[in-house]
């Protein structure tokens, strides 16, 4: 398995040049990228955030859960390669997805805490899972934080295949934007916070340049870390089963990506309180069973939205019939929108 990381390729993607969003790369190549996922009916979930923001914790134990819990309901298994064979470096990228499904999965379930993502390119891990003897095809995208950080001048724009699939791809797409709590090592610092959702707030604003016709797309803002704000053992439900007004105590004062988020007009949006596991100071999981069922509904919760946004996108009927795989965490249908989803015109995963 290859690392394909910084020190083995840069002299290679050195000769490739700087264009918009990273390594320039031919439009037609780009092209082609993305009617290959079209035609092979993938369903891309691209997936925005910073470093240390929780977006590889977030993929490894949506796929631990899926492969291990029985109460998943579903047979998942590491789909194709997402590039075509042509693709520059579509076999390195593969390899990598490889390494993330066969290797970094079993370190998370062992209690390893993975390094931070250290990619020159973007790469997806292809995901196929069957339910009900129905198969779908996902692809997950993985890449460095620093990606969506800015510098010292400006922020960054999107890498090349991302604005491709964004600007070209016509089905429906899942996009996460990945908003922590904080840093569980220094969770008083609100610098690191503010500065992760300054840089986010800019990924939805790429999001709408690059996505004209975005109607059908699903948005998440994913509200990672819960823990750092909530310890697991509390004995109150602000962590197991945090209410409206929970969660809203805490990203009102969200300044950048909660009004960035909340006033994006077009494709269907939802939040939701998220934690991969319990992570102390020092970066170490902290295993106790009697917590799991929690950190399970977690990982439900967002397979739920997962899995509603591909079935309606495989849907044939118009309009597109949603279907549900897990009931205990089913959205429940208010029968009059409170205030808050008639001002943001959102719903709550709770």
């Amino acid at each position: 398995m290859t690392d394909f990381d910084q020190a083995k390729a840069e002299d290679a993607w050195g000769s490739i040049g700087s264009g918009a969003g990273g390594d320039e790369l031919e439009p037609r190549a780009i092209h082609d990228f993305v009617i290959h996922l079209q035609e092979e009916k993938i369903h891309p979930i691209l997936i925005f955030g910073t470093s240390r923001s929780g977006k590889t914790l977030m993929i490894l134990s949506l796929l631990h859960y899926a492969k291990q819990n029985p109460r998943a309901n579903m047979r998942i298994r590491l789909g194709d390669a997402v590039f075509p064979p042509n693709f520059p470096y579509a076999l390195e990228r593969h390899r990598d997805a490889e390494q993330f499904y066969n290797i970094l999965t079993i370190e998370f379930a062992n209690g390893d805490r993975p390094p931070s993502t250290q990619k020159i390119v973007p790469f997806f891990v292809p995901i196929n899972i069957e339910v009900a003897g129905r198969t779908y095809k996902l692809a997950f995208l993985e890449g460095n934080g620093e990606w969506y950080q800015r510098d010292e001048n400006s922020f960054k724009q999107f890498k090349q295949e991302i604005a491709g699939i964004l600007s070209g791809f016509a089905a429906p797409a899942s996009i996460v934007f990945v908003a922590p709590t904080g840093d569980e090592r220094t969770p008083s610092d609100r610098n690191f916070r503010n500065a992760s959702h300054e840089d986010l707030a800019h990924c939805v604003e790429e999001y709408e340049r690059h996505r004209i016709v975005r109607d059908q797309d699903n948005l998440l803002l994913l509200v990672t870390k819960w823990d750092v704000l909530h310890s697991p053992g509390r004995p109150d439900s602000h962590f197991a089963d945090a209410t409206v007004a929970d969660v809203l105590a805490e990203i009102e004062s969200w300044h950048f990506i909660w009004q960035q988020f909340a006033n994006l007009t077009g494709p269907s949006r939802a939040l939701t309180p998220y934690s991969a596991g319990w992570i102390n100071e020092n970066g170490m999981f902290i295993r106790d069973i009697k917590y799991q069922l929690v950190f399970d509904k977690f990982n439900r919760t967002v397979w739920n939205w997962i899995y509603g946004n591909v079935t309606a996108a495989a849907s044939s009927n118009i309009p597109p019939v949603r279907e549900t795989l897990y009931e205990d965490v089913k959205l429940p249908t208010p029968k009059r929108p409170s205030l808050y989803q008639s001002l943001i015109k959102t719903s709550l995963w709770i």
